[in-house]
């Protein structure tokens, strides 16, 4: 470790820097470095070697009393009961799920089976939904003459177009074939008329 170290350029290095690298204690130089908690990191760190005295690291009378009067530790007997409190839970919990899991199963055919009944469903009717789009582009190709793309927005217009057309034509018929019988009633009344003055 030594050798590489030393093989390295000492020009990008401090002291500090150097000592760390050739795994070495560093020396203390900051004020940072007095603080507890950095105390705390050395002694951590690099153990008895670090020269921290371990006796600054223990907390005080008030950190203790702030520490206690935050309830960040628990008694053992209510360490205890917690401990107990959450098993008992915990097995609750299960046979809650267990109970589920029974209730489940014993509904797991007749659930199957409407799985597959309405999987079914969705098919037939996505294949109506497919078969009645090809109708409706089939037709708007028959009207216009040219094949037009169903995600176009101009699908929808050209359709509505063609259906108002169909409709007035069929309307159309219907007038016409109502002219056609009335025609015929009264052509057919004429007749009679000439039959009775013959007669007469």
């Amino acid at each position: 470790m030594k050798k590489a170290v030393a093989s390295l350029p000492k020009i990008g290095l401090n002291a500090r820097h150097r000592i760390i690298a050739e795994g070495g204690i560093p020396p203390l130089q900051y004020d940072y470095e007095q603080e507890k908690w950095a105390m705390g990191e050395r002694f951590g760190q690099y153990g008895i070697k670090s020269g921290v005295d371990i006796r600054c690291l223990w907390p005080s009378i008030e950190e203790i009393e702030d520490i206690t009067s935050l309830r960040m530790h628990r008694k053992a007997k209510e360490a205890a009961e917690l401990a107990k409190n959450n098993q008992m839970f915990e097995e609750l919990r299960r046979e809650n799920r267990l109970k589920k899991i029974e209730e489940n199963w014993k509904k797991h055919d007749a659930m199957l089976e409407e799985y597959y009944e309405e999987r079914a469903q969705s098919m037939d009717q996505k294949k109506m939904e497919g078969e009645e789009l090809q109708r409706k582009i089939r037709q708007v190709q028959e009207y216009f003459g040219y094949w037009v793309d169903p995600e176009d927005p101009r699908f929808e217009f050209m359709l509505a177009q063609r259906d108002d057309e169909v409709k007035l034509q069929e309307k159309l018929a219907k007038q016409k074939a109502k002219k056609g019988k009335k025609r015929l009633k009264l052509t057919a009344q004429d007749e009679n008329e000439e039959k009775s003055e013959e007669t007469s």
